[in-house]
């Protein structure tokens, strides 16, 4: 008897914890993973937006996503890292 077909089967996952927490997100869905780096703040906005940085000749907008879901930021750790998600341009008009 063949076993049930697993539609996830072979899919990658970026795993990353937040508190004691972990969590997976779709490899699918990682456009990179870069080292930190130094943020320019952006005044006024949420205690949860880290910053921006110049990507590619585009500004982008950092999330603490610690920060956002639990209220305390994110532990400054060695081997931390960014990571860019794909989010699609549709999402972002009014």
């Amino acid at each position: 008897m063949n076993a049930p077909h697993d539609a996830r089967a072979g899919a990658l996952f970026l795993l990353f914890q937040i508190g004691t927490e972990r969590f997976a997100l779709a490899a699918t869905e990682v456009a990179e993973v870069l080292p930190c780096i130094t943020l320019k703040p952006v005044l006024q906005a949420p205690a949860w937006v880290a910053g921006v940085f110049a990507h590619r000749g585009q500004m982008v907008p950092v999330l603490d996503l610690s920060h956002l879901a639990i209220g305390q930021p994110s532990a400054q750790r060695t081997g931390a890292r960014l990571v860019l998600v794909n989010y699609p341009a549709s999402a972002c008009s009014a």
